[in-house]
């Protein structure tokens, strides 16, 4: 009899801690289930404020993520109404941004320095400099608005390697001639220019002003050719100029000044004897174009001896 009742007790208590154990766990994931949070937004640039496609979203220490799609907009389930979403983008600063128990987060991305430094264009595209393989430079803007120049070809001269510029003449507004790696043509071998995509003349990219060039690339081998045809075979320079900005009004200014010295200075002679006596030697076969009578001649050394009597 002893056995039976302490056996129901047992039964009875496991069943009293099981019970507890399932309440619990199920209180436990309402709670969990509770702090959840769903986010929805939108991405943009800070430059022109154009949405972004393709940013990575994802919760700080979490392990799932989510992109924008082609507006711009995304939406991602939180674990933690506290928590930390990270937004990463290629040649974007990456944000941080405090959940905060919000529903809608509206993120503006700034441009990365840095990362937009490591992409150098080539062809219609863009490579990162750790994976190029071509004989690609890129040009530093900083080197050539540095420089008291008039056009692009003189800030050119002694920045690219095997890059060779001649200058023909001092005639206003004449063009130079570009040259990559020798002439290997009879014909001589300019390189392809492209100024916006747009084929151009050494001319039209004299005619540019310096100050106006977002990016300046030089591509350097035959491979050139790949992308634009037998017209890239002696190499392409490709350069792209700015364009304007939505975010306020911008003014530069570029000023140089020179101080120029003569290293010699004549002495002016200032005896009028000596002066009428030369004029007449000159003049020896020319009588009637310089004469001077002998009166002048007389009062010339008279003045050269005092220099008080009246000229």
């Amino acid at each position: 009899m002893a056995k039976q009742t302490f056996f129901r007790r047992e039964v009875v208590r496991f069943l009293f801690v099981s019970i507890a154990l399932l309440v619990s766990s199920l209180f436990l994931s309402t709670q969990l289930h509770a702090q959840e949070v769903q986010i929805k937004g939108k991405v943009v640039a800070e430059n022109d404020h154009s949405e972004l496609p393709g940013v990575a979203i994802y919760v700080k220490g979490g392990s799932g993520g989510t992109i924008t799609d082609l507006s711009g907009r995304y939406q991602i389930d939180a674990p933690d109404k506290n928590g930390i979403l990270i937004f990463s983008f290629i040649g974007m600063e990456t944000q941080e941004v405090p959940i905060e128990g919000r529903t809608e987060i509206n993120v503006v991305l700034d441009e990365s320095a840095q990362a937009l430094d490591e992409v150098i264009i080539v062809g219609y595209g863009t490579q990162k400099k750790a994976n190029l393989s071509g004989a690609v430079t890129q040009v530093k803007l900083s080197s050539i608005n540095s420089r008291p120049i008039t056009n692009i070809a003189q800030g050119l001269q002694g920045l690219v390697p095997n890059l060779n510029i001649d200058m023909i003449g001092g005639e206003p507004g004449s063009s130079p001639t570009f040259n990559i790696r020798g002439f290997t043509s009879i014909n001589g071998g300019t390189p392809f220019i492209l100024i916006d995509g747009v084929p151009s003349t050494t001319e039209e990219l004299n005619r540019l002003n310096p100050t106006d060039i977002e990016t300046l690339s030089v591509l350097k081998d035959a491979s050139s050719a790949a992308i634009y045809g037998a017209r890239a075979a002696f190499g392409v320079i490709l350069l792209t100029t700015k364009e304007g900005r939505k975010e306020g009004v911008n003014v530069d200014y570029n000023g140089s000044y020179s101080l120029g010295r003569p290293t010699v200075l004549p002495e002016p002679v200032k005896d009028p004897y000596f002066i009428l006596s030369t004029q007449k030697e000159a003049a020896r076969d020319w009588q009637e174009l310089y004469n001077p009578s002998v009166q002048q001649l007389e009062y010339a050394k008279m003045r050269s001896e005092d220099p008080s009597l009246p000229s």
